[in-house]
């Protein structure tokens, strides 16, 4: 899968979050269960600093427009789990 994470952290280098989207989040990785703390957010994803993986999830949005969130969660394939500071990647 690193490939697959190298070519998505790509994507996201070359597509720079807008001011009115930009967030600062808590992550938890999927894979190796990691919980990370200020990461910026993307649409694309949410890098693990641990093990490289985007398979992770936003435990809680620490700052950014909290307006925009729940349309975030929708972009993302989601509903923010019901709460406008979860939202899975």
């Amino acid at each position: 899968m690193s490939a697959a994470w190298e070519a998505r952290a790509r994507d996201i280098a070359m597509q720079p979050m807008p001011s009115d989207l930009a967030r600062v989040v808590d992550i938890m990785c999927n894979d190796c269960e990691r919980k990370s703390p200020g990461r910026d957010w993307h649409f694309l994803g949410v890098q693990c600093p641990g093990c490289s993986s985007f398979n992770t999830v936003v435990e809680s949005v620490i700052s950014g427009n909290g307006s925009g969130v729940a349309a975030a969660a929708a972009a993302n394939g989601g509903s923010g789990g019901g709460s406008e500071d979860r939202m899975e990647n």
